[in-house]
């Protein structure tokens, strides 16, 4: 999977943790200004690709800056609570914790070095309007270069304020998502092995050691 199409898968499945995000706890929120949210959008891509991309600093650093990243921006329990869909409830408090960790090596395995072929100045923000499809989103455009193909990738971010912040809760990229993805295939394994979601932690964990979710390596997210 060159860059470009590997570009757009992972910002699919980028895409996918911040949809995934909505399944959390209710909150306030109110309608997002296209301004504040492209302004987030901006600071959120540029801050990526500044801390993941400085390959002079070692890895487990950045390392460290994604997963700050994770947790300062997105709702790793929510996430990990629809991805297990009806299996969350059945889990073990330690299955759980054991499971969101698990899905958080997934994402820094996936995902850090794609952010090493790119600068800042390959993430630019070209426009944001109002969802005419739900009164409290925003809807923020940005094209993102790729340096090695020449081509760039549209991707559409939904925003939305909560809480007092500014919060990611949707994105599309040349019509690609890999929500389903997601939801389907882990419940594919734990249907498998007999409704335990133990099954599909360590089925993930041996596909980790593995590099399997390395963005050349992976086919899908479990065989």
């Amino acid at each position: 999977m060159r860059l470009a199409s590997r570009l757009t898968h992972a910002i699919a499945v980028f895409g996918t943790v911040l949809v995934l995000g909505l399944t959390g706890a209710a909150t306030n929120s109110h309608a997002a200004s296209p301004d504040r949210a492209k302004a987030f959008i901006d600071e959120l891509g540029h801050t990526a690709i500044e801390r993941l991309g400085d390959t002079d600093k070692p890895r487990e650093e950045r390392i460290a800056d994604f997963r700050e990243l994770l947790h300062n921006g997105f709702a790793v329990p929510d996430i990990s609570r629809f991805v297990l869909a009806r299996y969350w409830r059945v889990a073990s408090d330690e299955e759980r914790t054991e499971f969101i960790e698990t899905l958080e090596q997934i994402l820094v395995q996936r995902f850090l070095p794609l952010f090493e072929d790119f600068d800042p100045e390959d993430f630019e923000t070209v426009g944001a309007r109002s969802d005419p499809n739900s009164d409290n989103l925003a809807l923020v455009a940005t094209d993102i270069y790729d340096p090695e193909s020449g081509e760039t990738v549209r991707a559409t971010w939904r925003v939305r304020e909560r809480d007092g912040g500014m919060q990611i809760v949707d994105v599309m990229a040349e019509g690609v998502s890999m929500a389903i993805t997601f939801r389907s295939e882990f419940g594919s394994v734990i249907q498998r092995g007999g409704g335990e979601v133990q099954v599909l932690i360590d089925e993930l964990q041996e596909n980790l050691e593995r590099g399997a979710f390395e963005p050349d390596a992976v086919e899908g997210l479990v065989e």
